[in-house]
């Protein structure tokens, strides 16, 4: 007996013919309608695998199903079309052809055929926040299939059920639905993996992250057995959102680029989206706010044109929160309270207190002190049942009350959040909430304690950037959670120990944000070591892309040259415009550039290459005689300097302010920009260039209040003795330098031989 092909080989067969001759080719094969079903249940399918071929598989069907099939036949292909539509976050299109389906199957009598269109609508109208339609839908294609005797489709139903659920902030009820479907799903693995992937993100939000982890990393599992591509990239982001709430962001950003790389070469603009949002939030927990701000930009007209409301929603609240850290205040109360409006017509009570959580922080950052303790106290009361969420909660209290000295309210809010923390292992809040406590202790007068919680934070800093695989990351995050080092180094001077300068200095040293010391030496090159995997496409591509993005990059450098010559015969106006382009041109493909290097760093192990600090002892050892090592770090708004001898350490504290010094350095990068415009080959003007830049760097002023020493004693110079001389003295001393003081009393930090 000769088998019946399957529904992947006729759309094979039947897809390579001319449009005219596909008909006549499924007559000769026998009956018409069956075939035709075969066709829709893979491509159905399909819309799991790769949505751009689900789509074309499902034009291909619904046409033939209309000019040679039955109404069953004609409902089963617009039903398949439908769930593609809806992947490929086409919501309207997917809504209109299983209306159709809907209405062709119950018009055919054909009632269980017309409730499984209906469910195929249900994610459609979820997806685009129209609730309770999609309830209604689910509740009556369930009561339908239960009346048939087909528990399976009722426990589909319930499945979508539970989803819908989810997304109006009801998870408990959620949950129900999904333990009521598991039980009738039991022997069909792909149906229970997708339960499983909505269990989990149920699961997260109620900050049950083992059972969440549990149930993805199930799904991804199933997904990938059965050759399932797309379900499996929704899963992995999944994955990636759990991994960034637990504060795992190396995990996280590996999650999300395997995802991304293949969404974004399928006809999933509106997931891709919906990923890039969330991963815009894992950057800014990097402190990656510009990158945050970029790619909230960026996704936010996709979502919206889509109809994602819910999506969209959170995306504005997450471009509010970076504004916020940004320093542009007035634009994120406008987008926060955006967020807020479209959170409360949905009834999403959580998410709109989370965004209350982020209008707090605007309002303390305003001065609204009162303000933002209500909107906290508020947000508090509605995410009570959110453990991980309110421990975030009682953290702005408790820092809130800390900064207004009530000593006592920060200290029950710290007790009341550690626990959580610690049993959740959210390591970038304990980090914030140890940094907070060992500020209490400072405030109360406790110095032993005060050092403790802030090693303690810094350890916890040094175990998330430790793993972390681009060295852009690191940074980033180091640069968020900076505040940590300073206060811990600002302590350890402080204090009366005899450590403390070696263990202020350890500090400054743990907060470099250094190079891989193997990259640097030249034993090991990462980019030669390890060509991108030729067995991933989107690997190859990427690494295509950095390829000619470089090329390019080295062009533009060979026109710094050039660009400079103009100048030389008179032409200066031209040459500065033609130095602006090629800034501007320079500045676009290097960031194009980085985000690719660190995309593929997301998936690279290089994070174990992560160098240890060195102490002060080993620095003292490098340093020749007769010479003197300077080690510089900004600690809250001051310069400190470490001069390291072989045989003394000294410590000048407050040399400049943060302000000053900020405005320093761009009036020197202006004299460096000259430079450039003018040429390196411009020798008549260099001499006046080189004065310029040297009138700038010789600008430093150094304020100085008081210094710390080991092995050299304290020193004061005779004349001028304000702190700040003694410190400009004993610097100059330390280093074997002259005092030169300048027309304001306060001496310009240089070296001369």
């Amino acid at each position: 007996m000769t088998m019946a092909p399957s529904g992947a080989d006729l759309l094979a067969e039947v897809g390579a013919l001319p449009p005219e001759r596909r008909l006549s080719h499924l007559q000769r094969l026998g009956h018409v309608e069956p075939l035709l079903i075969a066709m829709g249940d893979e491509a159905e399918r399909l819309a799991t695998v790769e949505v751009a071929r689900a789509v074309a598989a499902c034009d291909l069907v619904v046409a033939l199903a209309d000019v040679g099939g039955t109404p069953v036949a004609r409902a089963r292909a617009r039903r398949a079309h439908a769930q593609a539509q809806a992947q490929a976050g086409r919501f309207g299109e997917a809504l209109a052809l299983g209306d159709e389906a809907a209405q062709i199957a119950e018009e055919a009598g054909q009632l269980i055929e017309a409730a499984r269109a209906k469910l195929a609508s249900l994610h459609a109208l979820a997806r685009l926040s129209r609730f309770d339609e999609a309830i209604a839908a689910g509740e009556a294609a369930r009561a339908a299939f239960l009346a048939a005797g087909e528990p399976a489709l009722a426990a589909r139903a319930d499945i979508n059920l539970g989803a819908t659920n989810f997304l109006r902030d009801e998870p408990h009820l959620a949950l129900l639905h999904f333990d009521r479907a598991r039980a009738a799903l039991a022997d069909d693995p792909v149906i229970l993996a997708q339960l499983e992937t909505n269990r989990g993100n149920t699961l997260v939000s109620l900050d049950d992250f083992t059972g969440a982890e549990a149930a993805f990393a199930a799904a991804v599992s199933v997904f990938e057995a059965h050759g399932l591509g797309w379900a499996a990239a929704i899963a992995e982001g999944n994955l990636a959102y759990l991994a960034m709430r637990q504060g795992r962001l190396e995990r996280s950003l590996s999650h999300f680029e395997r995802a991304r790389r293949h969404l974004e070469v399928d006809e999933s603009g509106a997931e891709l989206a919906r990923l890039l949002a969330e991963q815009a939030e894992a950057f800014a927990i990097l402190g990656l706010l510009d990158e945050a701000r970029t790619t909230y930009e960026r996704v936010l007209p996709e979502l919206e044109a889509s109809g994602l409301v819910l999506e969209a929603a959170h995306a504005h609240a997450g471009l509010g929160r970076v504004l916020v850290r940004l320093g542009q205040l007035e634009e994120a109360e406008a987008v926060l309270v955006g967020a807020a409006a479209a959170f409360a017509a949905l009834g999403h009570a959580t998410a709109r207190a989370r965004v209350d959580l982020m209008r707090a922080e605007l309002a303390a950052a305003e001065g609204h002190l009162d303000e933002a303790r209500t909107l906290i106290e508020d947000t508090l009361a509605v995410l009570r049942d959110r453990p991980a969420e309110a421990a975030i909660a009682r953290f702005h209290l408790a820092r809130l009350a800390l900064i207004t000295g009530d000593l006592a309210t920060a200290a029950d809010g710290l007790e009341a959040a550690m626990p959580t923390a610690e049993r959740l292992e959210l390591a970038p809040l304990l980090a914030d909430l140890l940094h907070l406590r060992g500020l209490l202790h400072r405030a109360r007068g406790e110095p032993d304690q005060a050092t403790a919680d802030l090693r303690s934070a810094v350890s916890h800093v040094e175990r998330v950037r430790g793993t972390l695989q681009a060295e852009q990351f690191r940074a980033a995050f180091l640069g968020n959670h900076l505040a940590i080092y300073a206060d811990l180094v600002v302590q350890a001077l402080d204090g009366t120990s005899p450590d403390g300068i070696t263990e202020a200095f350890a500090t400054v040293e743990r907060a470099k944000s250094r190079a891989l010391l193997d990259i640097v030496s030249g034993a090991l090159d990462l980019e030669g070591s390890s060509g991108p995997n030729q067995n991933d496409p989107a690997e190859v591509r990427l690494e295509t892309e950095m390829a000619r993005l470089r090329a390019e990059l080295n062009w533009r450098y060979s026109q710094l040259t050039e660009a400079g010559k103009g100048a030389e015969v008179g032409n200066l106006g031209a040459a500065c415009a033609d130095a602006s382009d090629w800034h501007r041109a320079v500045q676009e493909r290097e960031r194009a550039l980085e985000v690719l290097q660190n995309r593929m760093a997301a998936t690279q192990g290089v994070a174990g290459l992560y160098a240890p600090p060195i102490d002060q002892a080993a620095a003292q050892r490098l340093v020749p005689p007769n010479g003197a090592l300077i080690e510089y770090f900004l600690a809250g708004d001051q310069l400190t300097a470490f001069v390291l001898r072989g045989d003394s350490v000294h410590v000048f504290r407050d040399l400049v302010r943060a302000p000053e010094l900020v405005n320093l350095v761009r009036r020197v990068r202006f004299q460096i920009d000259r430079a450039l415009v003018a040429g390196a080959e411009q020798t008549a003007r260099a001499n006046r260039l080189l004065v310029d830049a040297r009138r700038e760097v010789g600008g430093a002023r150094c304020r100085g209040a008081g210094t710390a020493s080991r092995g050299g004693g304290r020193r004061r110079a005779p004349g001028d003795h304000s702190p700040r001389a003694a410190s400009r003295r004993s610097l100059s001393r330390a280093l074997g330098w002259p005092t030169v003081p300048d027309r304001a009393g306060r001496g310009p930090l240089r070296a001369e031989r």
